[in-house]
């Protein structure tokens, strides 16, 4: 799903 994957780089940028 596109929005699963949108949700796992929004939060590989918020652990960053």
């Amino acid at each position: 799903m596109i929005i699963l994957t949108l949700l796992i780089s929004l939060l590989h940028d918020i652990l960053k």
